[in-house]
């Protein structure tokens, strides 16, 4: 029996959206006050600093990794040994996220290497090859300490070309080692492990979030959210897992709940919930930095199950086609943004009183910049890779 065409739910590309743009906000409040003449200024706008929409993109990818599993298991097409699957979805992952992240990756070069500071050819030459990790995708698991995952500062910056980064590496990594577990297992996986990996995840990642102020007074490193356990993984690799994790199960809780049927009532109740804690969200979002990300993943995660739902009306509003234009968009705005702010702070006195007209100035730029990407990758760089997969696949379809 064929397998029934899905309706794509614009409202997930909804919260991408918004997530980028906070995620941007936020590191443009990390980066302005390098702007400052001699490092002198003191910081002290909050509106429209927070950044902690970021599990949006990992609880998103965890689900469409889970969801693409069973929609293969359907078919009958996860019979084969689990390794070989989980190679097979990573270099999918690759196929459809490597040409962004290189154009980000090459951005960043440009940007850490030739403006934010002026290396000579010979070092040029040096931080290239010392930044494999990077250009293979692979920074997230962590054995360069100075990666794009690693220490976002001078010396140390020619080899972070772009920081933000480490969340497409982490799908690379993690998503070929939670889809192994998943191929190999699925319910001890889904059961058991994977919520061990966001309890214990969350809970290290909570603790290091203590220890950043011993790194910044101390320069005490091991408990930052830089590196974790002196260097020996990654702590944005291990957020990125339970984050993915947190996603997988999601997708089979959304599954359990779609076999009720749900009275006008319970889907005006389920409105309530959604666009409440959608508001929520947005005000902590909006009115200031805050570190309770923690906090604030509890209400994320119930939201994006909810939107997966797609029972209530307020997911309806918003599940919009132009949100799947916009949601398209945002991976070429996220790879494009950090190294952007880093030209705006190097060339332009950034002060209190002109901290949001540079934000929205960065924003114009950015969208500029994610446009060419956009193109540059769609017309040129997606039809290679799509081509030499293709091919590849023929290869093996002889054997």
């Amino acid at each position: 029996m064929a397998e029934q065409k899905k309706v794509r739910n614009y409202a997930v590309d909804f919260w991408r959206t918004f997530a980028t743009l906070f995620v941007t906000f936020f590191h443009f409040w990390l980066i302005h006050p390098l702007g400052f003449i001699e490092g002198t200024g003191e910081l002290t706008v909050t509106w429209f600093t927070s950044g902690n929409l970021l599990p949006v993109f990992l609880i998103t990818t965890g689900y469409f990794l889970a969801a693409g599993y069973e929609s293969k298991r359907r078919r009958g097409l996860t019979q084969g040994p689990a390794t070989g699957q989980a190679w097979y979805y990573m270099l999918g992952r690759y196929k459809g996220l490597y040409p962004a992240y290189m154009l980000g990756l090459i951005w960043g070069f440009i940007v850490m290497n030739c403006i934010y500071t002026h290396q000579p050819m010979g070092q040029i030459i040096s931080n290239l090859f010392n930044s494999v990790y990077e250009i293979l995708g692979l920074s997230a698991i962590g054995v360069n300490a100075t990666a794009a995952t690693g220490i976002g500062y001078y010396p140390y910056v020619m080899y972070a070309w772009n920081t933000p980064l480490w969340y497409i590496s982490a799908i690379f990594v993690g998503g070929f080692i939670l889809y192994y577990l998943l191929c190999k297992n699925k319910d001890v996986f889904v059961g058991l492990i994977a919520p061990v990996i966001v309890v214990l995840s969350l809970g290290y990642w909570g603790l290091a979030g203590e220890g950043t102020t011993l790194f910044f007074t101390q320069q005490i490193s091991c408990t930052t959210k830089n590196l974790l356990a002196f260097g020996l993984i990654e702590n944005s690799f291990l957020y990125g897992l339970a984050g993915m994790c947190l996603g997988i199960d999601v997708y089979y809780i959304v599954e359990w709940l779609k076999k009720f049927n749900y009275s006008d009532f319970t889907q005006h109740v389920l409105t309530i919930v959604n666009g409440g804690f959608t508001i929520l969200i947005f005000w902590w979002m909006i009115h200031g930095n805050s570190y309770d990300e923690i906090v604030v993943l509890v209400f994320i995660t119930v939201v994006m199950i909810l939107t997966m739902l797609g029972k209530d009306q307020f997911t309806q509003l918003i599940n919009r086609k132009v949100f799947g234009t916009l949601g398209e968009f945002s991976l070429y705005f996220f790879v494009a943004h950090f190294p952007t702010l880093y030209v705006m702070q190097t060339y332009i006195e950034h002060t209190n009183e002109n901290y949001y007209t540079l934000l929205v100035l960065s924003m114009v730029i950015n969208t500029i910049l994610g446009f060419t990407f956009q193109v540059i990758s769609k017309k040129l760089l997606s039809p290679f890779l799509n081509g030499a997969f293709v091919k590849r696949q023929g290869a093996q379809a002889e054997r």
